[in-house]
């Protein structure tokens, strides 16, 4: 009695007030739960008796005696259990093949007579035993035979019933592979075992070996109810496990993931099916991201990261919500879907499903959604420091009209929340006669830019623009000229006109927010740093047109009424920054030709522009005479067109060197030393 627990133990135990029982004979007869009190208290018995008895043969005929005598009670499958258990017992005092072949015979057992097995106590005995396998197998078993229909896996009312039920009998598995995870972590056995740092490492290299190998033959179970909540366990213990479980590469795993990312689990590829994702919770992320690591280890490239493409495409929510996600972390997914879009191609040698039914302009494709992605990030930051200065002339302004700082903080703080549709309003609302006709004027034009920054960062921020609207939305009514032109270039735009008038207006700016006397400098600043990216892409960087108007910056002349002639000392600023573009002085010394000898050319254009083009001729020079050295210097090699450039350079120098004496002599001027400069360019020889 006393090894009884519960219900059982209450009606056969000793009242504390008396010697009497608190059941009756009556009671056990004829109550409904009486067959299974008496089974608890055989159950009991066997118990007590393995524990005393001398041998299997002693308790065999226990058996058999309670099988003839009480045939209700105890049933062949009940001497079957009971035969196995004490096999398990025998087991632990044997060794080597005898215990195995006990191990086993228990094992076969067991499995005859799920039904009627004590799963938590057998399967503790398993495990004290290292029978791994077959306790595994048993739960299995077990779980199958409490719900031998599946109605755990069937559209059924009771489906979430017997899911527990099986699932009751999973929970044992699970338990075991977690604390063999746990002390399979090196830090974890050397930190917590008293034992030798190498005998904890042996233990900690031991635990993972049986984890894996407990691990792999749970997946070679064809239970998908058992391997569904073997997944959603798994997938819970963090990137450790999860990894483990894409190193099975089981096969309903796939299944799995896409059912928990809420997208079909049909064997059709998702970029057949899905074009777009919603917004996502943090699981359903956790198991596509896992699914594009399972697609990685089969070497389906593409597939993992059409995935990432679609994960940095989702739908999003407001700020705060967890599933909103940020554009760092769209620009992430973006850079991982190149990334394995990349792998791909260096991976086209192996066999495997990637190969078929995907467009080759995938990488492509992605390379241009990073550099939108980029931009987005950029006007993010350009709002918010617009809005970060408004915000502070905000509160200059409200320290002239003596408005407290709190109040202004009000103000912002409703703008953040949304409300900016009666701005002047709202500030009557807030500061009442706090404030002045003047001084709120002033507060509504400057709250009202602030308004739509504000308005326009979140967009941003929460929304995955294309690049059209980027252009049409944002920087060219916020008169980013620089962005304007990057994105023109990704769109390959086609429009020469347009593409000039952007760059005069993308210089003009610069001029405005240079300092005095440095106007110049910031103009050829903004050509290096587009032209790095732009050139030789004759639409997006038109070189002739850029080059006349630096000259003319240069000479004071552009933008017209607005500019003063640039120093002396920096006239080799502007070939020098284009040559840095270009690399190599051809393409630069027609541009320079061309505009010189065009007749439209004003003289103090011209002479502009041959002060530019000796600089050009003299890196030309040095090309020439390098080129003339790597030739000397390999042997065999015969060439002629160091001397084609020689005699190119010579008769541009000659040409040069005449209009110099002849502007000379129109602007009355001495360019004598220009005319030298010509003369010591022709002698190859220095």
């Amino acid at each position: 009695v006393n090894r009884l627990e519960g219900p059982p133990r209450d009606f056969f135990s000793l009242s504390g007030k008396s010697s009497g029982r608190k059941g009756t004979l009556h009671e056990l007869v004829v109550m409904d739960e009486g067959d299974n009190l008496m089974r608890s208290l055989v159950s009991a018995l066997m118990s007590y008796k393995m524990d005393v008895s001398s041998g299997a043969i002693h308790l065999k005929e226990i058996s058999s005696e309670l099988e003839a005598t009480c045939p209700t009670l105890f049933q062949s499958e009940d001497r079957i259990f009971y035969d196995a258990r004490m096999s398990l017992r025998s087991a632990r005092k044997a060794s080597g093949a005898e215990r195995n072949e006990l191990i086993q015979n228990a094992l076969k057992m067991l499995l005859q007579v799920p039904l009627v097995v004590n799963i938590y106590a057998v399967f503790s005995e398993l495990i004290d035993l290292k029978a791994y396998q077959g306790a595994v197998d048993l739960v299995i078993q077990a779980a199958a035979m409490r719900d031998p229909r599946n109605i755990a896996l069937q559209n059924d009312a009771r489906k979430e019933d017997y899911q527990r039920v099986r699932e009751e009998c999973y929970v044992l598995v699970i338990e075991v592979l977690t604390q063999l995870k746990t002390s399979s972590m090196t830090e974890v056995a050397l930190t917590s075992s008293p034992l030798s740092a190498s005998k904890a490492e042996s233990e900690s290299h031991q635990a993972m070996k049986t984890y894996t190998k407990i691990l792999s033959h749970c997946m070679s179970s064809n239970d998908i109810c058992f391997h569904k909540y073997l997944y959603n366990q798994l997938m819970s213990m963090g990137p450790e496990a999860q990894n483990d479980l894409i190193q099975q590469n089981p096969a309903y795993l796939e299944e799995f993931l896409r059912e928990q990312a809420g997208l079909s689990a049909g064997p059709a590829p998702i970029h057949t099916i899905v074009k777009k994702l919603p917004a996502l919770m943090p699981k359903a992320v956790d198991a596509l991201e896992v699914l594009g690591r399972l697609y990685v280890h089969r070497h389906m490239f593409s597939h993992a990261a059409y995935l990432q493409l679609l994960l940095g495409e989702r739908l999003n929510v407001s700020e705060g919500d967890p599933s909103f996600v940020s554009l760092e972390k769209r620009q992430q997914h973006l850079l991982d879907a190149m990334r394995l879009a990349k792998s791909r191609s260096q991976h086209q040698g192996l066999q495997s499903p990637d190969s078929e039914g995907f467009s080759n302009s995938l990488l492509d494709a992605l390379q241009c959604k990073v550099e939108i992605i980029a931009f987005q990030i950029r006007l993010v930051d350009s709002l918010t420091s617009k809005a970060s200065s408004c915000e502070s002339e905000l509160m200059q302004v409200g320290g002239e009209y003596n408005i407290p700082r709190q109040s202004i903080d009000r103000l912002t703080e409703l703008v953040n929340k949304g409300v900016h549709e009666n701005i002047s309003m709202l500030i009557q609302t807030e500061l009442g006669n706090l404030i002045t006709a003047d001084g709120q004027e002033r507060l509504t034009q400057l709250l009202t830019s602030y308004a739509g920054y504000a308005m326009k960062t979140l967009n941003l921020v929460t929304t995955f623009f294309s690049l059209e609207d980027l252009y049409n939305d944002f920087a060219r009514p916020e008169c980013m000229w620089v962005l304007c032109l990057e994105m023109l270039h990704l769109a390959q735009f086609s429009d020469v006109q347009m593409i000039k008038d952007h760059w005069d207006m993308c210089l003009f700016a610069a001029i405005k927010e240079s300092v005095d006397g440095q106007s110049l400098s910031a103009a050829c600043s903004i050509v290096r740093d587009l032209g790095n990216n732009f050139y030789p892409n004759d639409v997006s960087f038109p070189m002739q047109h850029l080059v006349q108007r630096l000259e003319e910056i240069a000479a004071g002349i552009w933008p017209a009424g607005e500019g003063s002639p640039a120093s002396s000392d920096v006239h080799k600023l502007i070939p020098k920054t284009l040559l840095e573009v270009c690399g190599a002085s051809e393409r630069l010394r027609y541009v320079y030709d061309t505009l010189i000898e065009r007749h439209t050319t004003t003289n103090v254009l011209r002479l502009q522009y041959l002060k530019s083009v000796i600089v050009v001729l003299e890196f030309a020079k040095m090309e020439m005479l390098k080129s003339k050295s790597d030739f000397r210097s390999t042997p065999g090699i015969l060439s002629t067109r160091p001397l084609r450039e020689a005699g190119l350079l010579v008769e541009l120098c000659d040409k040069y060197l005449l209009q110099a004496q002849s502007l000379s002599s129109d602007l009355d001027l001495n360019l004598d030393d220009l005319v030298s400069s010509f003369e010591r360019v022709k002698n190859l020889d220095k």
